[in-house]
């Protein structure tokens, strides 16, 4: 139960837009955010002074929806060691309902690099534009998951 409780709180800390410019919450505005880390060198000495911001924000949010979705995928780990268990039909659907309410499984690997993830969510944003309209947990971790499955 902690570790449920630990999780909506990380959800609800990296759904949260913050300070007075940021007013959006949905992918299209990560992917705006992390543009400028996604196509700039990972030292970031290429950022504009007009895009500290948006870095910043971006380097903020991947790293806490990074820290969310990794527990995540211990929990799922720990509950669903083997995909077996899949074959009762009732444990199926709770752990379907319970992965469609938490996020998306997500196996990063160690060491991931913020530029990675930057440039996940701005393949993301430009294969499929449809989901920008999505919240930016959602569409972090459907982005993260197209890369680490």
């Amino acid at each position: 139960m902690r570790f449920f409780g630990l999780v909506l709180v990380c959800a609800a800390f990296v759904a949260t837009p913050t300070g007075a410019q940021q007013s959006r919450s949905d992918g299209g505005f990560l992917y705006d955010a992390c543009a400028p880390l996604a196509a700039g060198r990972e030292d970031l000495s290429d950022v504009k002074p007009v895009d500290r911001d948006k870095v910043g924000f971006c380097l903020g949010y991947i790293h806490a929806a990074h820290s969310a979705l990794s527990k995540l995928h211990d929990g799922y780990f720990k509950t669903l060691p083997d995909y077996g268990q899949l074959t009762n039909e009732a444990f199926a659907k709770r752990w379907l309902v319970s992965q469609l309410l938490l996020g998306s499984d997500v196996c990063f690997p160690d060491n991931v690099r913020p530029k990675v993830l930057a440039m996940l969510i701005s393949k993301e944003g430009k294969e499929n534009p449809q989901n920008l309209t999505m919240d930016m947990f959602t569409f972090a971790g459907l982005a993260f998951e197209s890369g680490f499955p």
